[in-house]
């Protein structure tokens, strides 16, 4: 059974909507319908923490149902809370990304999302923190951390990290005839179109958290 089927469960024994319980929990209501619909991966376990207490569910088993912990092969006179670090990744937030005009400042490291090890496998991972509301439509907010993998190739429509000169900004991005379009989600803004060597993909936009 997958953590979302899991969780829905929780949901509606308490008989409680995505709103209410992002109420009580202090989680972006459209975070949870996302976790319930599996469109993103189970929840760090911070998330998690905050979920225990109005589903009223201990915290270990949210940990267990989200394969952070098994439960099965923990001492009982050891806490459950013990996590095994070959499970959990440890994924930087950068910075500052002003996704309404082209400006990047990452300079340093913000903090830390810890995530299940199974989704960074596969490639280089980061996460940005948004400031701007350029990509109002694809639901990207001020606040948010979009979820980026490093990779210089993507395909037209994907969400990217690019970088303009020694700027970087998150659109989405068309390509066609030599050409690059970087389109904005809100049209307050407008496209910015480039030649291919006057840009730099750093990454695809893989998934966003919301802010709580």
């Amino acid at each position: 059974m997958g953590f979302g089927i899991y969780l829905k469960g929780l949901i509606d024994k308490r008989g409680y909507s995505y709103r209410q319980l992002g109420m009580l929990s202090g989680i972006n209501h459209t975070y949870i319908s996302k976790i319930v619909s599996e469109k993103m991966g189970p929840p760090s376990p911070e998330i998690l923490k905050k979920l225990s207490k109005p589903l009223e569910v201990p915290y270990e088993e949210l940990m267990e149902m989200a394969d952070y912990i098994d439960i099965k092969t923990t001492y009982k006179t050891e806490p459950v809370q013990m996590v095994s670090e070959e499970k959990i990744a440890k994924v930087p937030i950068y910075g500052v990304i002003q996704s309404g005009e082209p400006h990047y400042s990452a300079a340093e490291i913000e903090g830390y999302e810890y995530i299940a090890e199974k989704e960074v496998r596969y490639g280089e991972y980061f996460y940005l923190r948004i400031t701007e509301d350029s990509m109002l439509g694809s639901r990207i907010y001020p606040g948010d951390l979009v979820y980026v993998r490093k990779q210089k190739n993507i395909e037209n429509g994907d969400i990217a990290v690019v970088l303009v000169g020694e700027k970087a900004t998150l659109r989405r991005v068309f390509k066609a005839d030599g050409k690059v379009i970087l389109q904005p989600d809100n049209p307050k803004y407008e496209p910015q179109i480039y030649t291919e060597g006057d840009i730099k993909i750093l990454g695809k936009v893989l998934h966003v958290k919301f802010k709580p």
